[in-house]
């Protein structure tokens, strides 16, 4: 099993109708060897099974069946209190990024379930339903996710619902369209944006633009600027310790 950071040019997405997400995959992570700590069931609706075969000779790629139109977890939190920075840097050290081990993964998430938790979700559908949404959002079984840089800006910004529509609607898209070759994303996003996930990019209203303009403010606590792979380990660290830290982490980036 392999987690997979999806980076955006906007905080979680630019989240426009027909138009292009500006995603990437920037670090191929490993999580153990296991689904426990990325299972689709725990994350979302619309998961559950690996996308089919990518089909270029298809009419379409769109699989509205795949699109996550909402997601289980509870209500973003700040300062849970569930993890030291030490179990941060040694579950993100380990199961994520280019310096990542199987067996080491296991041994930090074992160490620190509750971290682990707060950083990828629990396990099962019934925890995930009073989780509140963790610092990294799985979106299928192969472990594709997003970090929640939104999820943070809205708490930072006393926007907390904005996190957890951004996302929904970045996922929604990305989801639908998960079979697609590169050539067929932006028709495939149109057609999505039309159907599947029209509700869920309508819940967005200003929230993207709320959390772009607002960067200025949230950035600091809850993104790594650096290039590539090294920005998108640290933005998941920053995250994690305003979500999952102590009452020092969820007081930073606030007056």
């Amino acid at each position: 099993m392999f987690k997979k950071l999806i980076g955006f040019t906007a905080l979680a997405g630019v989240i426009a109708l027909g138009s292009g997400m500006g995603c990437s995959v920037t670090t191929v992570t490993s999580d153990g060897g296991t689904d426990t700590d990325a299972a689709p069931t725990a994350t979302g609706t619309g998961t559950g099974v690996k996308p089919p075969v990518k089909d270029s000779a298809a009419p379409s790629c769109y699989t509205a069946d795949e699109a996550i139109t909402g997601f289980i977890y509870a209500a973003p939190k700040a300062a849970q209190g569930l993890c030291t920075p030490a179990e941060i840097n040694n579950i993100i050290d380990n199961c994520f990024g280019s310096g990542g081990d199987a067996t080491r993964c296991k041994a930090a998430t074992d160490a620190a379930k509750a971290c682990d938790n707060c950083i990828t979700g629990p396990a099962t559908e019934a925890e995930a339903r009073t989780t509140p949404f963790p610092a990294f959002v799985t979106i299928d079984d192969t472990g594709n996710g997003y970090i929640g840089i939104a999820v943070c800006a809205g708490l930072v910004l006393n926007k907390p619902d904005c996190g957890p529509k951004v996302l929904t609607a970045a996922s929604c898209l990305a989801t639908a369209c998960g079979t697609c070759e590169t050539a067929g994303e932006e028709a495939c996003e149109t057609e999505a944006a039309a159907d599947a996930c029209k509700a869920a990019i309508a819940a967005v209203g200003t929230c993207n633009k709320d959390l772009t303009d607002g960067a200025a403010t949230t950035d600091a606590t809850c993104r790594d600027m650096a290039a590539g792979a090294a920005g998108s380990i640290g933005s998941l660290k920053k995250v994690a310790t305003y979500l999952c830290g102590g009452a020092s982490a969820g007081d930073a980036g606030r007056d």
